[in-house]
């Protein structure tokens, strides 16, 4: 039996992982359109103006109306040129990230975590009530259908779809909406996810149990933070966490 009713999952470095980096995956579709560019350098570019866009433009622009392929072209721009490429013309940038945008939607640049299903498939077997919470554009769905993890979830809440995201507590409390008629409280329900602040506070802090699931020790000062019980290094080890 379950202690809890209600269990959700965040989906990066969660369920799903990236089958390479984000540089390697720009470079290459890159090279299709006749566009050069060292991946490791578009690498790093990434990884600042994911920063800075996401500060910029919260939500892939949900509040300001932009679509997100919009915010990905923005995105995609942003980091061939903090990458050192600027030869690419507008065309070849639309055309990198209609590619992309279609790609990030499939097995090409996701793959699922080990054990994924697995675990899946024994809640769902035992009843328990299962959702995704994520940071996530309106692909969300499409991409769990694709990696054949739909089926397990009775709710799918993309951030940009709700126009929240974690670590907001009102994404929480949509999510128990979708429970309502179970009558699952936030003490009834329990968050995967691996980010420290969006998964782990925010979930806290929102009334629920929370498990972090730390895919690397990279995070050493907030781990001495959390109760151990509250930490799991792989997904196979949830289960003596849900079950006991």
């Amino acid at each position: 039996m379950s202690k809890f009713k209600l269990l959700t999952f965040d989906v990066t470095n969660t369920l799903l992982k990236f089958r390479m980096s984000a540089g390697e995956a720009y470079a290459r579709t890159a090279k299709i359109y006749g566009v050069h560019v060292d991946a490791a350098r578009l690498n790093e570019a990434f990884k600042t103006q994911w920063k800075l866009l996401r500060k910029l433009h919260p939500n892939f622009g949900a509040y300001e109306g932009l679509t997100s392929q919009q915010w990905w072209q923005e995105m995609v721009k942003r980091t061939f040129r903090d990458g050192g490429c600027l030869d690419a013309s507008e065309k070849q940038i639309e055309l990198i990230t209609n590619h992309l945008f279609s790609d990030y939607c499939t097995n090409a640049c996701w793959a699922v975590y080990p054990g994924t299903q697995e675990i899946l498939k024994k809640f769902k077997e035992m009843n328990i009530k299962m959702g995704v919470i994520s940071n996530f554009d309106e692909r969300l769905e499409n991409l769990l259908v694709t990696m054949k993890l739909r089926d397990y979830f009775c709710f799918v809440l993309p951030s940009y779809i709700i126009k929240h995201e974690k670590p907001s507590g009102k994404i929480f409390e949509i999510a128990l909406s979708h429970v309502r008629s179970s009558g699952v409280k936030g003490k009834d329900a329990v968050h995967v996810g691996d980010n420290f602040e969006l998964d782990y506070l925010a979930a806290k802090n929102a009334g629920w149990n929370a498990i972090w699931l730390v895919q690397e020790e990279k995070d050493l000062e907030n781990l001495k933070k959390v109760n151990q019980n509250d930490v799991i290094y792989n997904i196979a080890e949830l289960e003596d966490h849900i079950l006991n």
